[in-house]
This record gives structure tokens, sequence and C-alpha cells, in this order.
């Protein structure tokens, strides 16, 4: 079955999450799919259009090229904008085109669906199993995927542990105020080497992938927290397991924070798979794993094994051609 990947991988700088996308894109051409790349140009001017709200939208790959390819279209999506500066060449390749949808929030879910009846794709894959049962109502194949990591930076590196936590991205208050309590608790420096985190909002610490992974593989805990509960009017009613949680796995580092409530018990259905605590648990937990390394050895072995076993991207490759055998 043969699969092309629309790529906008040359199209400029984009988001730390879009390493995710090429996590993907890689790994599923290294299992048999082919590629098309974007032109940037073309796709430059759709996000300037889409921006000062200039209803045109130009085709990022030329017809001839489209033509020459058999079998599916398979492009991914982070946000709604992604289809947006996409959908002239979206529609032209409907009829074959298989959609993946990341970041598809509900409060979002009117506009995406009124993008979505515009295309028309073949199939729909969604990251959050909620967007799967409500598109469903209106498109015929809406399929679960869950999200990977980029195995190229997230895997085994054989580091020592020489930090305590790290927390990237968005800041989760409840967390960080249990690990600073901890923190000055046991008397432990408050700094970089102990503690690693967002201090002021937008600023990326390690904007190298590379580092960053590396720096996940050194550290004990992985705070890792669904966006809903601080976010709620971001997310709406959805707790899902997002890239974060693959990639502490994959870089055996024990998680902590709180569980998503979507798909968690499904994607890892055994016990123990992350530590999740709470101000009464906080420090009762984080030190036995500290003082009881074995098992915490135990635990980050088996997700590693677990991530490695059933959630790389070639997973999710397997399961897409399966589905798309009976469409």
């Amino acid at each position: 079955m043969k699969i092309t990947i629309l790529s906008t991988r040359n199209c400029g700088k984009k988001h730390v999450s879009y390493t995710t996308i090429l996590g993907l894109e890689d790994e599923f051409i290294e299992n048999g799919c082919f590629i098309l790349k974007c032109k940037p140009f073309s796709y430059f001017m759709n996000r300037i259009f889409r921006n000062i709200n200039v209803n045109l939208n130009m085709k990022t790959i030329n017809k001839s090229m489209l033509d020459e390819c058999e079998g599916y279209f398979f492009y991914s999506a982070m946000v709604l904008e992604d289809i947006l500066d996409m959908r002239a060449t979206l529609k032209q390749v409907n009829e074959r085109l298989i959609l993946y949808v990341f970041d598809c929030w509900e409060p979002k879910w009117m506009e995406f669906q009124a993008i979505l009846k515009e295309i028309n794709p073949k199939a729909i894959c969604f990251a959050y199993d909620k967007a799967v049962k409500h598109f469903s109502q209106w498109f015929e194949n809406c399929w679960l995927m869950p999200q990977s990591m980029n195995l190229k930076y997230y895997h085994e590196y054989n580091l020592s542990k020489r930090r305590l936590f790290m927390q990237m991205g968005r800041k989760t208050e409840c967390i960080h105020e249990m690990i600073i309590n901890y923190l000055v608790k046991n008397k432990v420096p408050i700094n970089d080497l102990n503690y690693v985190y967002e201090k002021q909002k937008g600023t990326v610490i390690f904007p190298d992938t590379a580092t960053l992974a590396k720096e996940i593989a050194s550290s004990y805990f992985f705070v890792c927290v669904p966006q809903n509960i601080e976010n709620s009017k971001l997310t709406g009613n959805i707790s899902e397991v997002t890239a974060r949680y693959y990639e502490a796995m994959a870089c055996k580092t024990m998680i902590i924070g709180i569980k998503p409530t979507d798909s968690f018990d499904k994607l890892f259905p055994y016990s123990n798979a992350m530590c999740e605590v709470n101000g009464e648990t906080f420090e009762k937990t984080v030190t036995y794993y500290l003082e009881n390394e074995d098992e915490y050895n135990i635990i980050t072995a088996r997700n590693y094994d677990y991530v490695m076993k059933n959630h790389r991207w070639k997973n999710r490759l397997k399961d897409l051609e399966k589905r798309l055998q009976s469409v």
C-alpha cells in the first residue's frame, strides 16, 4: 500500500512541537512511505493571506507531481492553522487524503468541522479519543492515532541521573508548588541543577531538541500534566496523553504529575506507568523512589520497553494500513 506524505518540513521555522511531526514523517518513510515537499513560497504566502484575512489559498505542490503519485496522501496538522495553510492542496487530493490532526480541542470543534467538510478527506485520524467520537457523527472514516515521539532524539542514553525535577513548556502551578515545597523542606538548593522549569512564560529553555532529550534522560522526575488542568478554556473537556509522556518514557525517566483521564490507562494498561501525586503524597512518593533505585529502574525500564514495542510511529503506520485495507 503506497502512502505519500505531504510535508512542510522545508517551509521555514516552526514551533518546537513540529519535531514530533518530523519524527512521524521520518519513521513513516523508513517503513515504506514516500514524501512530497511543499513549495515554501506558496506555503508562506498562504500564511500571510490567512493572517490578514484574505480568502486566497495557493496550491503548495504542483498538480503534475501529485498526479504521478499512486495510493494515498497523508498530511499531519498540529493545529487548525496548519490545515488552513494547505487547504487548496488538500482539497485537490481529498479523495485519497488521510488527514492527521494533533490538537483538536473541544472549543475549536465547530471551526474544525467547517474546514473538514470543505476538504472532505478520505479518512481523518485524531490524536484525541473524544475528537474521534465527536467527528464520527459526520465523517465515515474517523480513527484514533495516538501520538508518539521523535525516535531520533528521544531514546535511551544511559546517562546518570543528576537532576531531581524537570518541567518543560507550560508550568503547572500545583505541581510547581509541590516541588518547591519539597526542595525547601529538604534544604535542596532551588536552581537548574535540581529543578529546571519555565521561569518566564514562553521562554524555551532547551531550544535544541538533542540537548532537551539528554536533559530529560538526566533527570529523575519529569513533570507531565494534561493541559485541561490549568487551561480548560483551550482544551475543553479533553484530558489526553501528549508527546511529552512518550518522550519521557523513551528517555527512561519517571513521569510525575497528573494522569490524563481519557486514554492513558488504555494506552498503558499496567500499574505505575506514571507517578501520580498530590499535595499529601508528593514528598513520600519522591523519597520512596529516590531511596529505592531498583523499583525506580523497574518502572522506567518497563515503560521504555512498552513504548518501543507498542507506541512508535511505525506502530501507528501499521495500524493505519490495516484500517485502509477495509475502506
